[in-house]
């Protein structure tokens, strides 16, 4: 079996299991694998064409404002404060969580957010009622990465061209993330022992938890396919 049978399994895929974009590019990689890893056979070069799987179009679900408030009231700690921030600026779940000390302007009430989806640059106006948390926030980090220092540890993801550029700006605080996990990880990319930002997961099943004792029905998250607040 060679092109047609990829393109006749590919097609019969859309048409007859009517899977998703996603699924059906998932199989094709899958095959693409096998051939080349497996049979010996690089297919790449071979201009596969099947027809594609349509793409679903999700219509967008938007909480009132009411529901969003009983979301962040059933928030504790500092789930309560990332979500509120999310709403109060406009932040996606990612922004939010990369957020770093230094991105946080208390003298003009700017946030700074870098490599957005977009791979834009902005900033964003810092609500007023946010001010004092966030300064609090910033306090409690600071104590935590002076004792991770004292502990031997105390340095900070930084992406590949910003470590060559600021070599020891993984150890300054300002560097540090915002909203920090509360253990010591090792990084699965350098093996290096490091406190590295909440993850995306463990905030999402806060919100979920959220949203089901605020008795909402609506879907509520803060993913790349939905702004729901």
């Amino acid at each position: 079996m060679a092109k047609p049978e990829i393109e006749q399994f590919l097609t019969h895929l859309a048409v007859e299991k009517k899977v998703s974009p996603t699924t059906q590019n998932q199989a094709f990689s899958a095959l693409l694998f096998l051939y080349k890893e497996v049979l010996g056979i690089d297919m790449r070069d071979q201009n596969i064409q099947a027809l594609r799987a349509k793409e679903r179009k999700h219509i967008p679900v938007v909480l009132t404002k009411e529901e969003v408030k009983s979301v962040i009231e059933n928030l504790d700690g500092i789930y309560h404060l990332i979500v509120s921030m999310m709403y109060g600026c406009g932040l996606r779940m990612n922004e939010a969580l990369n957020l770093r000390i230094k991105d946080i302007d208390f003298g003009f009430d700017k946030v700074y957010i870098w490599d957005s989806k977009s791979l834009k640059d902005r900033t964003v106006p810092l609500p007023q009622i946010l001010k004092r948390r966030l300064e609090e926030q910033i306090d409690r980090v600071t104590v935590m990465h002076k004792k991770d220092i004292e502990d031997g540890f105390g340095t900070v993801y930084m992406p590949h061209a910003l470590e060559r550029k600021f070599p020891h700006a993984k150890s300054e605080t300002k560097w540090q993330f915002l909203f920090p996990m509360k253990n010591i990880a090792t990084d699965p990319r350098t093996k290096i022992q490091r406190r590295h930002h909440i993850h995306p997961a463990t905030l999402g099943r806060n919100i979920k938890q959220a949203s089901q004792k605020a008795h909402l029905h609506a879907r509520c998250s803060r993913d790349k396919q939905s702004k729901d607040f």
